[in-house]
């Protein structure tokens, strides 16, 4: 399923949105190049329209708008732009930004 399938559920009421947290374990993910855990601060993403990450590079962090469905994504085989190689995860349609916290290692959506 997808933006172009007609049974595609999306609003801003469907997905991640700001009452949840998002963790990975053991997970080298960067954004915009530098591992996330390297920065020794909290980094906050903006929502980025199209397909492209901040960095490029491998397991990069990026907030994507598809055709105004957001989506949490990494980019998985590393060249860039989001494809079915990668990950992403639903995130209600009017969130804005994500707050990496360094300290939790954390990821929280907020409008």
């Amino acid at each position: 399923m997808g933006p172009g399938d007609p049974d595609t559920k999306t609003g801003t009421d469907k997905g991640l949105g700001p009452q949840d947290l998002l963790k990975f374990t053991n997970a080298p993910i960067q954004h915009n190049g530098p591992l996330l855990t390297s920065l020794n601060s909290d980094l906050t993403i903006d929502k980025s329209i199209g397909i492209s990450f901040a960095g490029g590079g491998g397991l990069e962090f990026g907030l994507l708008d598809l055709s105004n469905n957001i989506i949490a994504a990494i980019d998985i085989n590393g060249n860039g732009t989001f494809d079915q190689s990668d990950v992403s995860l639903d995130v209600q349609d009017n969130i804005t930004e994500v707050n990496y916290n360094y300290a939790t290692d954390t990821f929280t959506f907020i409008v």
